[in-house]
């Protein structure tokens, strides 16, 4: 039977959102009808566990589920899996196993906006907020990519330009920015002489400028009373034949009107997300009215738009200026596909985030010196949500103060128990011969409230005394480092919210982070300070 961990530490201490899937109805009605379960906003779409190896489904699709980990429990074999986000929360998650399923819904949770709909409402206005902030944390995880010209600084300079967003020094990057940057003089250029064609089409012409005749003027005209041509041709002297009428709807101008109308809506979104004032913020306005006159006047004479099916022509590829708005159109419509990309992975980017953030933190803590680094490549493509390509340990840091070495680790398999936490992040801590370790695990949890869970630091501490002794019951080892506390960072706005907890040797943290500003400066400040808390705690 499947099961619904609302908690990635759910599989351990099952108490704590464990939610088994109600079974199917039998035969084909049962595929079509799922029983509708209402979560809270700190239940977001978290893990599927599912015995043997059937890999669930989601909405009918494959491909949506990534493996997390695997399981072993004496008489339960299986895997657990990590959903995609849905892009409307409140109408809900369809999850199909074998033998059973349920529609998972978020009432109130924010819907990935609407393309081109302005934000009027409260819940518009949410809606873009959550989705700006989706694609921050998408640019912080850039940041990495623009560091790796400087490999042997490259922690230095993803620190530097994550303090720049910390102070909304570094507006969001987009594809729109270099659009703006680029494209004004070709679109000016376009705009005062668009190419144009003469169109052959059926009209009346005076008799004396008639040029040319096809079979269907010809049909007419003999239809016509009359012995000679002036008199078929009536009183006005007028017969059928082709007229030329030049004509500006040609594919080109087509996608150039689409690439305008794209653009003025990106670029209208682009400066809601940063603060006015900055270059970047008065490029994108410029660009945005440009390209609103461009998209007006090619609409007034009658150029329609392109569908995105659209398939090149001559022009487009061969001429300079349309080649380079065929290629700024396909930036637009890859940028629109990636958005909903990033929605749907999103809480997988916020793993890889957090990580980079304990990475940070650790880099800023008193007499913290790097000593070893992951080679570290980024994909031109996301892979299920996960951009960065990487070694484990992904750093490594010596306190020279406190006598310790300290290790960041992403997606590590830790074997045994401690990989059924499912914690995508592991800090290792250890003196520096090696022989004393400890581990921190860290839950990145992408829910869809902007808050921790006030309870969440007390749940931990539960768990941190069951996981030895269910070690023991299992006749593990210690698997190379006792676990001695835990982290849920959940992402938040504004100044953060943070829980804490301590009991005895054991400590707890529950605490918000975000991609900019405040969100982000104060909450690695946080983070930086509970590291100090744990590591002053086992140097003692």
């Amino acid at each position: 039977m499947a099961e619904l961990l609302l908690r990635p530490w759910a599989g351990v201490l099952a108490r704590d959102g464990y939610l088994q899937l109600p079974p199917r109805p039998p035969g084909p009605e049962g595929a079509r009808s799922l029983q509708r379960v209402e979560l809270s906003p700190f239940e977001a779409p978290l893990l599927l566990c599912e015995e043997g190896e059937r890999q669930p489904r989601l909405d009918d699709r494959h491909g949506d589920v990534v493996l997390q980990a695997t399981y072993d429990l004496g008489r339960r074999r299986g895997c657990i899996y990590a959903p995609t986000r849905p892009l409307r929360p409140d109408e809900g998650l369809g999850v199909f196993t074998a033998d059973g399923g349920a529609q998972f819904v978020w009432p109130g949770a924010p819907a990935i906006p609407v393309p081109g709909r302005e934000a009027e409402s409260a819940d518009d206005r949410r809606r873009e907020a959550a989705l700006q902030r989706v694609l921050r944390i998408h640019s912080r995880i850039r940041d990495v990519e623009a560091a790796l010209d400087e490999p042997l600084h490259l922690w230095e300079k993803v620190s530097s330009l994550w303090e720049q967003a910390e102070h909304d020094a570094n507006p969001l990057r987009d594809v729109i920015v270099g659009h703006a940057r680029d494209l004004p003089p070709v679109l000016e250029r376009l705009l005062a002489a668009p190419r144009k064609i003469l169109r052959r089409t059926p009209g009346l012409q005076r008799l004396d400028r008639v040029q040319e005749m096809d079979r269907a003027a010809m049909l007419w005209l003999a239809r016509q009373p009359g012995e000679t041509m002036e008199e078929r041709a009536g009183s006005d002297q007028r017969i059928r034949a082709p007229v030329r009428v030049e004509s500006l709807d040609t594919l080109e101008n087509r996608v150039l009107r689409s690439l305008a109308e794209l653009s003025a809506q990106v670029a209208r979104s682009y400066l809601r997300a940063v603060p006015a004032g900055s270059q970047r913020h008065r490029s994108v306005d410029r660009y945005r009215r440009l390209c609103l006159r461009i998209a007006q006047g090619l609409r007034d004479r009658g150029v329609r738009k392109a569908p995105a099916t659209a398939r090149p022509n001559y022009v487009l590829q061969q001429d300079p200026s349309y080649q380079r708005v065929w290629t700024a159109w396909l930036d637009l419509l890859r940028r629109s596909r990636e958005k909903d990309e990033l929605w749907r992975w999103q809480a997988r980017a916020w793993e890889e985030f957090c990580g980079l953030a304990l990475v940070i933190a650790l880099q800023r803590l008193p007499g913290a010196r790097l000593v070893a680094a992951s080679p570290l490549s980024f994909r031109q493509e996301q892979a299920q949500g996960l951009w960065l390509l990487h070694d484990n340990p992904l750093a490594v840091f010596h306190l020279a103060d406190q006598g310790l070495v300290v290790e960041v680790q992403v997606r590590d398999r830790k074997g045994g128990l401690l990989d059924l936490l499912c914690a995508p992040v592991w800090l290792r801590i250890a003196d520096f011969s090696g022989g004393f370790q400890r581990r921190v695990a860290v839950w990145p949890m992408h829910g869809f409230a902007d808050a921790a869970d006030p309870d969440e630091a007390e749940r931990l501490l539960d768990l941190l005394a069951e996981v030895p002794r269910l070690q023991a019951a299992r006749g593990e080892a210690a698997l190379g480092g006792t676990l001695t506390a835990a982290i849920v960072l959940r992402p938040g706005g504004g100044a953060p919210v943070v829980h804490r907890a301590a009991r005895g040797a054991t400590r707890a943290l529950s605490a918000t982070l975000g991609p900019s500003g405040e969100a982000l400066s104060a909450g690695l400040a946080k983070l930086s300070g509970f590291c100090i808390e744990v590591i002053a705690a086992e140097a003692v």
